[in-house]
């Protein structure tokens, strides 16, 4: 059937195949349906996607009548099988199986099986689709509505409300299943699902937009530790582009690539912070336990038998590729090849007594096979694979080759024109060789595979047995085989006879084909190598090991070698042999050449580092006794040694290439920061380019061209020249510089010949940058000259490459836009398409990353296709339809400009404006124009680019002049160009101010002077402002105005103007007040307003409080020294400073009621103002009288009620997820010293926890249970409160939720302190199944996604979304409880994990407590622990920190733009939930895929080293056990220091004995880890800005006890996560052995960072972390300042003492203790390096130092974020440092 349906029906021979394809699967359903309703069902949706390629076919592509009969009689059989399928007792029994169908398609002829399926409550029409039929016409009419028609315009009431949950709902349900279809195996369903796809996300960009915006709580992965493999793992928009990318790489029908390009335009560039992990190929893979890839790297062929291998190539490969086979013959051949197979097979099953284990018990318990008989062991084998019915048929067939078994001789790469050709004859003669020579059991499955590598439909089986054949000729064929072989490697790397060609051009093979060629190469080496290491390390492990068992493994292995003739160490010889012939550099410069740029750069950094290995990994390691002769030795060793010569080894040249595709700016930096050489011009280009510096750029291009007389380095560089001219915005210099280049006379040529034709190559190719100037400046004409030399000179386009194609193709649609001519655009955008669907294809393996500047272009090609519809169609002009109107629209009919832009990056939303400029432009639309020449502007503003700023908006002001008098009274249009104008004018003047013309930025917004405005009553205020905006905007219209429009605008400028001039110091006081006042009064409902008041009267306060304290402590001895007792006077004596504390108050109340956009910035701060005011104690009577002479006691008590009223009364108006957001802040001060305080504290916690009682139940857990009866009673009574408010408001199951949880927390205690009977050293434990009044699915899991508020929140009016509304819920504990072997014996618990009722995919099955059931969605496992003397609450506020932190990174990583927007985007830290369920228990998210560093640098090893080095394993430096040797050196190290108080020589031994002896491996551990390149990049690029992240954090809060198991690393995506939070607030500096270093940075972190170790992308993220973290000094310290003061946690840690506090009274201790390391902390974020040594103070120095006073003034002066960051790496990889930590720190893993 599925071939009947494939290709295009041209001819009535096809549809009569359709004809008897339909008519036989209609008689075949209806039979098995009979006795087989469950085999229907589960095959459903596969028969019904079998017959949309008839049902999709416009009738109107029937030409002749004989086809149109054939094609009627064929859609009746569909249509009839389909009514039939849905009625009655059919429909009813199949209802839940006609779920998984996607759609069915849209013809009214199908009307009867809709209505029949709603009935059964399957709707298919709850969503809109979008037909392309009369689309202009009927876009005008919709544009004002939300609603719509259904599929087919009739039936409004079955579509679900627009953007309603239940439509997000549908739509994931919908993009789910149709997701399922890209692959399959028909093409022409390809076709019609990718259409569907198109026409559904058209008619749903609106809704499609939210499902962006809420993908991060979609994806399940977020919330459970291991995936069931549910489909919803990753999120719905990241699993549908993840398909649609790997659909890219693996299509091959032109139509079909054609559609996906179409589709993934119309996702649109969704910018990647959005999206969760996509997963290259590799990664895939590794993700399903089934592929093959994996499978072959586990199954060496010296390990394996030919049966294994034959049974994977019949199940996994034939069966698909039989599937697949585009025509009978190939069918044919795919099915002899199965036949031979099975025959291999059933022999294999006769002699069982050469089969190995594994199969030997079933098949010797099988009858013995027949001739007419599968025997049981192989139909069990293809029964368990679900392949018996598709093989079964073909083991009694009579297949016969029809022709001889021919082969060519090699060579076979240079006479090939296409990879499949390639590969086809060079496995054809490897077959033959191999079947020839007969030399082990292997041969006959592999000339069994004869005929299907001849068919393309085969590749995959091909690409799957090569690496085997190519071992089989290195091992059994003769020295020319191995020489034919190694010589057809070096053929396909070779690149050097083509260096020079133009465009695509690679010889005989195209770029794609080339590039396929190139990877499978490298998937060949790979799978090699990957054997012989394992095999290496495993022989290792079995010499070292005295297990039993192993040498047992090892023995039936070699038993296996023996039995299959495949011997290993004949093998490891030839792999290496292999290995050593092709050169790494020849590797990494072919992968370049085809821009695997990834691997590129794996295979020059291995180069480099085996040119290191004789001298390093090597050589022998001596006793660790070392003399001073040894010690002043400096031969190879040391990480900053091993990272300068891999450097100098490698082609730097090169490797600048490689990263600037990688956009790796910061390792360019680096490598020129330590390069002997002075950068060259094309070094600081790249630089620059990956910068976004464009300006930069062009003048360094400028210069070498200056330089360079080279032709062919002339033509590169003029187009780079060119690229930064269009990056600029300098069109008109573009068109000037390609015309000089293009009427340039080349040396010797004629003056009378044509410039085009006889210009060089460089002309050609520097073309298409004018043909993007042209279009862009709107010059039709030059483009159209442009376009028609092109065309006439250079017609097969070989001359270009494709991003020249994609460029002359976007520009001809463009011209064919201006001429209106919906031909010219549709072939236009067709071939901008394939061009860069050729790309795309190979990136798309890579990562999302790599393809996003691939979809930006192909978002910008779908929004001129869109505007074709409307501006090419002839009713649309005549109706003088706007633009502006459908772009802004976001009905079904829409375009959602708006939306759109918003999902994508900085770095790809200035190509989609400069088309939307062009289209507006053409569409005549000024409005428009302006708009986006704003939106240009202001984003060039944003990224410092002033010149290009003030150009833009100097033109948006000119539309916005142009479009003044065409305009009538309307007031939706007058209105909008006045709000543009508005804009354009704050834009011009935050320019201005931005550069330091602050008064000229005030002049531009004006109200410089607004004295007395605040004395009018409102009426007069408002029309005083309108004036005032009229006045404004020049020939403003007075009649039909927004009036709330104008004064909003007004209120806008008002504001900023006043910011201004505070922080230029230009007015202060009662003015400031004033104005703020104004604004208020005016936007009463404005959040802005009232934040900017409330943080300067907070900044007055301050000032105020300072400058008393200042002149106090000059005139009278005050009783205490501290500066809280300082300050504490002067707010008791000053009513002034009183009362702008309420003032101050009163603000950031009035803001938070508004808006929770600066919550975790007024909130943390109001809180502090409120609890330090309160707690105040008033003044003695003798210093009663305030500033004003009045009873200061009095007014205290007066202004403290007020505090008190001021929070008690807006404790219900503010929403209750901001208060929710200061829970431990909140909970802290329960037992406040004032009790109206602490009333109020407990008021608004009841409120917070009857609003949200799923979440806010975990917060304040450890208060039900804590020991002190104070709080425990607060706790009760809090949730006794809250209870009795939800049962009042009707809310019963929330209540019972709550009384549930006390049972709940009391299990979990019960766990955490569960101890094994009579002191067993028991592994687990059984747990006895909890029950409660509510169900445990009833409660959110305790998980740090599920319990934070959605960032989103800020921006809704309600509190409906204030929490991720798609959280997995717990069905089950699981009864098995896992007792960790560590000392305080946590349990590890899992939790079986089901949707919620609100996800798509959500199940209501139930089942045991044991082990997944159906509809689990995987498992949540958690930590329960008692803490014997720490503090989980110290963990649990240290990640609530990390969290605010982190929405700071994210905050700043949002402004990024160009090439710095890649870094700075994945600036994060990876924070897990820490609840405490009592003082000393709790309960932790598990971190899955986790492991300690330590334990990774054990795993590691140097595959180029020696197996018998020493140094080639990283086990013996973090193994104490290994003859203590390490340690011992270590501690003799330090005894050099500690002892005899030499520094020097401590650090230099150190040195000698433990770094270089042992260097450093965890560089391997990525490498070996993540086998695809491109993962491994991305993996250790994430390990290393992840280090940075913590690193600026752990030195700004003091995070010490930094040892090797507290870091660990995910080993999944190459994340750092940190644990164990204890040693906080630089608490480190009072450990017996003190940590002197800022973070950790030792040399195993340094060597997986890369070959320049941290001078690359680690200083880089460190600097912008560092950066981000001062530029919110203020908002980290109103965090920090409540979580120091914390009175319920000890901060001290155990063991240590604080010195200086004298006999203080406890809280005093506190006070000081807080201000202590709020003072530190403050000097940090101000860039004082103010960490110091105190072992300086201890140790007696005899090596000469002195801490002079230069050493001293670097603790005392602020240094820039770049200085900081210097003195940091510094001192944390100084060996000075290093040698005196704590030896279990292990300073040198």
């Amino acid at each position: 059937v599925n071939m009947a349906m494939e290709g295009e029906c041209t001819y009535g021979g096809t549809w009569q195949l359709r004809l008897l394809a339909v008519q036989a699967l209609s008689d075949f359903v209806r039979t098995a349906i009979q006795n087989q309703y469950e085999t229907v069902g589960c095959n459903l949706a596969t028969i019904v996607v079998s017959l949309f390629p008839i049902l999709c076919v416009d009738p109107g592509s029937v030409v002749s009548s004989y086809e149109a009969s054939l094609y009627q009689e064929a859609a009746k059989v569909a249509i009839d099988l389909l009514e039939w399928l849905t009625q009655a007792k059919n429909g009813q029994s199949l209802a839940s199986y006609f779920q998984d169908i996607p759609f069915l398609p849209p013809t009214r002829s199908l009307d009867k099986v809709r209505e029949a399926l709603r009935s059964h409550g399957v709707n298919f029409d709850n969503l809109h689709v979008t037909q392309n039929t009369q689309y202009a016409v009927s876009v005008r009419d919709s544009l004002t509505s939300d609603g719509g028609g259904s599929v087919d315009g009739d039936d409004k009431g079955d579509l679900v409300p627009a953007y309603s949950s239940s439509s997000q709902t549908a739509l994931r349900r919908r993009l789910h299943v149709v997701g399922k279809l890209f692959s399959h195996e028909n093409v022409s369903v390809r076709r019609v699902v990718l259409q569907h796809l198109i026409d559904l996300l058209r008619a749903n960009r609106g809704l499609f937009n939210r499902l962006v915006e809420s993908e991060e709580g979609s994806s399940l992965n977020r919330f459970v530790t291991i995936s069931a493999g549910s489909d919803a793992a990753n999120g719905t928009v990241t699993s549908l582009l993840d398909n649609l990318l790997h659909r890219c790489h693996m299509e091959v029908d032109f139509d079909a690539r054609l559609l996906l390009a179409t589709c993934l335009g119309e996702v649109g560039a969704i910018a990647p912070t959005r999206l969760g992990e996509t997963r290259a190929d590799f990664n895939r893979a590794e993700s399903s336990g089934n592929d093959s890839s994996l499978w072959r790297l586990k199954q060496a062929p010296w390990q394996s038998r030919p049966v294994r291998y034959e049974l994977k190539v019949v199940t996994n490969h034939l069966v698909v590729a039989l599937k697949a086979a585009p025509s009978s013959a190939d069918q044919n051949k795919i099915a002899f090849a199965i036949q031979q197979i099975l025959e291999l097979l059933d022999e294999h099953a006769k002699m069982s007594s050469r089969s190995d284990s594994k199969f030997s018990a079933s098949i010797k318990s099988s009858k013995k096979s027949s001739q007419t008989k599968m025997s049981d062991w192989l139909r069990e084998q293809l029964s368990d694979a679900g392949v018996i019915e598709t093989i079964e048929p073909f083991w009694g067939s009579q297949f016969k080759e029809s022709e001889a078994f021919a082969t060519k001789e090699p060579p076979f790469f240079h006479g090939a024109l296409s990879y499949f050709t390639w590969l086809s004859y060079w496995l054809r003669w490897m077959l033959k060789r191999s079947h020839d020579d007969a030399r082990n059991q292997w041969c006959s499955f592999f000339y069994a595979c004869r005929t299907a590598v001849r068919s393309k439909a085969g590749m995959p089986l091909a690409e799957f047995i090569v690496p085997l054949l190519v071992l089989d000729r290195l091992c059994n064929g003769n020295s020319n085989d191995e020489k034919a072989v190694i010589n057809e490697f070096l053929a396909v790397f070779d690149f050097s006879e083509i260096e020079g060609l133009p465009g695509n051009e690679t010889g005989k093979m195209s770029l794609p084909e080339r590039q396929k060629t190139v990877n499978s190469a490298f998937m060949i080496l790979d799978t090699l190598q990957h054997w012989a290491e394992k095999e290496t390390e495993e022989r290792y492990q079995s010499t070292r090991s005295s297990s039993v068992a192993l040498s047992t493994q090892r023995k039936k292995e070699e038993t296996a070698s023996s039995d299959s003739n495949w011997l290993w160490e004949e093998s490891m010889s030839a792999i290496d042999r292999l290995l050593k012939a092709v050169p790494l550099s020849l590797q990494a410069k072919a992968a370049a050449a085809v821009g695997m740029h990834a691997r590129a750069l794996r295979l020059m950094e291995m180069a480099a580092r085996a040119e290191l290995v004789p001298s390093i990994y090597d050589t022998r390691v001596d006793t660790p006794e070392v003399s001073e002769q040894r010690r002043t030795d400096r031969s190879p060793g040391g990480q900053k040694v091993l990272s300068s010569h891999v450097i100098g080894t490698i082609d730097t040249y090169l490797l600048k290439q490689v990263l600037g595709q990688l956009n790796d700016c910061e390792t360019m930096e680096g490598i020129a920061n330590t390069s002997d050489a002075a950068p060259s011009a094309l070094d600081d280009i790249m630089v620059k380019e990956s910068k976004g510096e464009w300006s930069g750029a062009l003048y360094d291009y400028e210069r070498a061209l200056e330089l360079n007389e080279s032709l062919s380095s002339r033509s590169s560089l003029e187009q780079g020249s060119l690229r930064c001219l269009l990056e600029l915005g300098q069109l008109e210099i573009v068109l000037y510089q390609v015309n000089g280049i293009v009427n340039r006379q080349p040396s010797g040529g004629s003056v009378e010949r044509d410039p085009i034709e006889s210009a060089p190559l460089n002309a050609i190719q520097a073309m298409p940058y004018a043909v993007e100037a042209a279009w862009r400046l709107g010059r039709w004409s030059t483009l159209t000259q442009i376009l028609h030399d092109i065309d006439q000179k250079d017609t097969s386009r070989r001359r270009l490459n494709s991003d020249g194609i994609y460029r002359v193709a976007l520009g001809s649609a463009m011209h064919g836009l201006h001429e209106r001519s919906e031909t010219q655009v549709a072939s236009s955008i067709r071939k901008a398409r394939h061009a860069l669907m050729s790309d795309l294809s190979n990136v798309a393996r890579d990562s999302y990353s790599r393809a996003y500047s691939y979809l930006v272009r192909l978002h910008c090609l779908r929004e001129v296709e869109n505007a074709c519809e409307i501006m090419c169609a002839q009713e649309a002009l005549n109706n003088a339809m706007r633009l502006g109107e459908i772009a802004a629209s976001k009905g079904h009919e829409g375009w959602n400009w708006d939306g759109r832009l918003a999902m994508v990056a900085g770095s790809g939303s200035t190509d989609v404006v400069d088309v939307r400029l062009a289209l507006s432009r053409l569409a005549g639309d000024t409005q428009l124009e302006g708009g986006l020449y704003l939106t240009v502007g202001k984003q060039a503003r944003k990224n410092g680019l002033v010149n290009i700023a003030a150009n833009f908006l100097s033109q948006a002001e000119a539309c916005c002049s142009r479009q003044k008098p065409g305009l009538d009274d309307a007031s939706g249009p007058l209105s909008h160009v006045d709000d543009l104008f508005s804009s354009i004018r704050l834009q011009s003047a935050k320019l201005k101010y931005q550069n330091g013309e602050s008064s000229a930025a005030l002049r531009i917004l004006g109200l410089g002077n607004v004295s007395g405005m605040l004395e009018s009553d409102d009426k007069s205020l408002q029309t005083i402002a309108l004036a005032h905006e009229r006045n404004a905007i020049p020939g403003c219209a007075t009649n039909g105005r927004d009036q709330a429009n104008d004064i909003n605008r007004f209120s806008r400028r008002l504001l900023q103007s006043t910011r201004w001039m505070v922080e230029g110091g230009m007015k202060g006081g009662s003015e400031v007040i004033e104005r703020f006042r104004i604004v208020q009064k005016l936007s009463p409902k404005w959040e802005k307003g009232y934040f900017q008041f409330a943080k300067y009267i907070d900044s007055v306060l301050e000032s105020r409080v300072s400058a008393l304290a200042h002149r106090q402590g000059k005139s009278r001895q005050l009783t205490s020294a501290d500066d809280d007792a300082i300050r504490q006077a002067v707010i008791l004596t000053d009513e002034n400073c009183m009362k702008y504390l309420l003032m101050a108050m009163d603000q950031y109340v009035n803001a938070l009621k508004l808006s929770s956009k600066h919550v975790y910035q007024a909130l943390p701060r109001l809180l502090s103002l409120w609890f330090d005011f309160t707690s105040y104690k008033p003044v003695e009577e003798k210093d009663t009288a305030t500033s004003r002479g009045r009873n200061g006691g009095e007014v205290f008590v007066h202004r403290r009620t007020e505090a008190n009223d001021l929070l008690s009364m807006n404790m219900r108006t503010i929403p209750a997820h901001c208060f929710y957001t200061a829970m431990p802040q909140l909970i802290s001060r329960i037992g406040h010293e004032n009790k109206e305080t602490a009333q109020v504290v407990c008021g608004i916690l009841t409120r917070v926890l009857t609003k949200h009682p799923e979440q806010a139940m975990w917060s304040l857990a450890w208060l039900l249970n804590s020991a002190d009866k104070e709080r425990n009673a607060i706790g009760e009574d809090i949730f006794k409160r809250a209870q009795a408010s939800l049962l009042k408001r009707n809310e019963k199951k929330s209540q019972l939720l709550l009384a549930a949880s006390r049972s709940l927390f009391r299990h979990l205690i019960g766990i955490a302190k569960y101890q094994p009977k009579d002191g067993s050293n028991s592994r687990s434990f059984s747990l006895k199944v909890w029950r409660g009044d509510a169900d445990l699915a009833d409660f959110i899991p305790p998980v740090q996604e599920a319990l934070s508020v959605s960032p989103s929140s800020a921006d809704i009016g309600g509190t409906a979304d204030a929490f991720p509304q798609m959280v997995p819920r717990m069905r089950t504990f699981c009864s098995k409880v896992t007792i960790m072997q560590s000392k305080a014996k946590p349990k590890k618990a899992t939790v079986f994990m089901i949707p919620s009722a609100r996800h798509p995919f959500a199940s209501t099955e139930n089942g045991n407590n044991k082990t997944l059931q159906p509809g689990d969605i995987g498992e949540m496992h958690f930590l329960v622990k008692q803490e014997a003397r720490g503090d989980l609450r110290k963990d649990a506020r240290v990640q609530n920190l990390n969290n605010v932190i982190n929405r700071l990174l994210a905050a700043s990583n949002s402004s990024g733009s160009g090439g710095k927007f890649r870094q700075q985007r994945r600036l994060h830290l990876r924070t897990f939930a820490v609840t405490c369920l009592s003082e000393d228990c709790g309960i932790l998210e598990w971190v899955p895929n986790t492991d300690s560093m330590r334990n990774l640098v054990m795993a590691s090893y140097n595959p180029q080293a020696s197996p018998f080095s020493v140094k080639r394993r990283g086990r013996r430096l973090g193994n104490y056990g290994d003859g203590m040797t390490l340690k011992s050196s270590f501690e003799k190290c330090q005894s050099l220091f500690f002892k005899n108080g030499n520094l020097h020589q401590a650090a230099a031994m150190f040195e000698e004995v433990c770094l270089k002896p042992h260097p450093p491996l965890l560089y391997w551990y990525f490498v070996q880890h993540f086998m695809d390149p491109h993962s491994w990049y991305e993996a250790r690029t994430r390990f290393t800005l992840s280090c940075a992240a913590w690193s600026a954090v752990g030195h700004v809060i003091g995070l010490g006890d930094r040892h090797s198991e507290n870091i660990l690393v995910d080993t999944s995506s190459g994340q750092c996560v940190h644990v164990d939070f204890d040693c906080i607030f630089d608490k480190g500096l009072n450990l017996p052995k003190p940590e002197v270093v800022p973070f950790r940075l030792s040399p195993n972190m340094l060597d997986a960072f890369g070959p320049i170790g941290a001078d690359g992308v680690y200083t880089g993220g460190l600097k912008s972390a560092m950066a981000t973290l001062r530029d919110n000094r203020d908002t980290l310290l109103s965090v920090l300042e409540p979580f120091t003061k914390d009175p319920i946690i000890d901060w001290k840690r155990q063991k240590s003492t604080q010195r200086g506090s004298g006999n203080l009274p406890p809280h005093e201790q506190r006070s000081l203790q807080a201000k202590k390391s709020i003072t530190t902390i403050d000097e940090r974020l101000k860039g004082i390096y103010n960490l110091r040594n105190p072992n300086f103070k201890r140790v007696k120095r005899t090596d000469g130092w002195s801490q002079d006073t230069d050493d001293e003034m670097m603790h005392m002066l602020p240094l820039s974020v770049e200085g900081q960051v210097h003195k940091m790496i510094t001192e944390a990889t100084s060996h000075g440092n290093l040698v005196q930590l704590y030896v279990g720190w292990m300073p040198w893993v």
